[in-house]
């Protein structure tokens, strides 16, 4: 069975040769069953000599190309995240290539988007790739590591020199201790002279009603992201705009100046914060690459202003959380009409009032189980030997001391 591997290697070749590598790459290495290419280009869409330095500009991209010819039933497993050094993964996306209608083999090509974040000489490191067959026999192979030259924004940044000295300009001293005294008897003076008339004013005019509560912030944010999506805007006016729209959605929902506020000083006021649905991480990532538009000059595009405007909102739906409204209390309390002697009801309070028992209390005058006051019992007349008689006339009366 040893020729086994040799006809499904020629297969294999024959069925990806009517494919072309794509942006100019070449064939790099080939190991049964799997082929790949990779191939790098440059931020004008040049492919960069394998054997040289690709050129780039501080925060300007690279696309890393990593082509992958296998069987149908084959798994290939590019990383998602590789370890990149001092380059950041943009974007990484995933496409499948044309191949012949009676081919067996599926091509894949993997493009990866690399932005420079530091000058001088770096380098790409190798990627790892692993694929893995349907009977379970398994394998590896590393891209070429490459080197990248990344220069400055800055003219004349090897020979960095002064600019021109500036014209003299005249200086003039501020008495700030006459200033003081003026502007205090200028206020006192106004002082005076207004009063009797915002005295007037006050008496004859009605009582303000208190302003109309803030607008949570989701509804601005979502409000303004509609309209960017619809506005007739340049990419780097609706990129600056989801940016903006961003910092004040995070300002406004978890309390400080997200406007005013420095990406550092905005990560330091989140990590005090319990931000829920949305990974810091990637608010972090939105926020830097905010700043290399801002500070390095780079131009964003059409397709990536649009997509932040979408993740902007996802982001905004993912973290706001709706304040439960209070229910309402179920227990109505009645109120209570005690009688007055005039045979009218007086309403005294909305609850009746609890009546102690004291251990004193005879039992007939104690509350009843319902809480009202017992009436008392009714007056029961003398026995026959308490009625004490009037006196006979010769008899003294028990009064008399006899």
């Amino acid at each position: 069975m040893g020729w086994v591997p040799a006809v499904w290697t020629a297969a294999l070749f024959w069925s990806a040769a009517p494919v072309e590598a794509g942006q100019g790459s070449a064939l790099l290495a080939c190991s049964e069953p799997v082929c790949w290419t990779a191939s790098l280009l440059e931020a004008d869409g040049r492919e960069a000599p394998e054997d040289g330095l690709a050129q780039v500009t501080l925060g300007e991209t690279l696309e890393w190309f990593i082509d992958v010819a296998a069987p149908q039933d084959a798994g290939v497993f590019v990383p998602s995240n590789p370890a990149l050094g001092s380059f950041r993964l943009v974007q990484s996306v995933e496409e499948t290539l044309p191949v012949a209608e009676d081919s067996k083999v599926r091509r894949t090509r993997t493009r990866m988007q690399l932005r420079a974040l530091r000058m001088g000489a770096e380098a790409i490191p190798s990627i790892e790739v692993t694929w893995r067959l349907a009977d379970g026999t398994t394998g590896s192979f590393q891209t070429p590591r490459r080197r990248v030259r990344v220069a400055g924004r800055l003219d004349n940044e090897q020979d960095p020199a002064l600019g021109a000295r500036p014209a003299p300009v005249s200086v003039v001293a501020t008495n700030w201790t006459l200033v003081t005294l003026a502007t205090l008897l200028g206020g006192a003076l106004l002082a005076l002279l207004l009063a009797p008339l915002v005295r007037r004013l006050r008496r004859g005019r009605a009582p303000e009603a208190p302003p109309p509560p803030p607008r949570p912030a989701n509804e601005v944010a979502l409000e303004a992201l509609d309209w960017l999506e619809t506005a007739d805007l340049s990419a780097e006016e609706r990129y600056a705009g989801a940016v903006d729209t961003l910092r004040a959605y995070l300002g406004g929902r978890y309390g400080f100046d997200g406007l005013e506020s420095t990406t550092v000083e905005l990560m330091e006021e989140l990590a005090t914060r319990d931000v829920d649905g949305v990974a810091v991480t990637e608010i972090q990532a939105i926020l830097d690459d905010a700043d290399l538009v801002k500070f390095a000059k780079l131009v964003p595009g059409a397709d990536a202003a649009m997509a932040l405007v979408a993740r902007v909102r996802e982001i905004v739906i993912a973290t706001w959380v709706d304040e439960p409204e209070p229910e309402p209390d179920s227990e109505v309390e009645e109120a209570v009409a005690w009688p007055l002697e005039t045979g009218d009801s007086v309403v005294v309070a909305e609850q009746a009032p609890e009546v102690g028992v004291s251990p004193d209390m005879e039992p007939e005058f104690a509350p009843s189980a319902e809480g009202a006051v017992a009436e008392p019992p009714p007056l029961e007349p003398s026995s026959s030997s308490e009625i004490v008689e009037p006196p006979v006339d010769g008899e003294p009366s028990r009064g008399d001391g006899v």
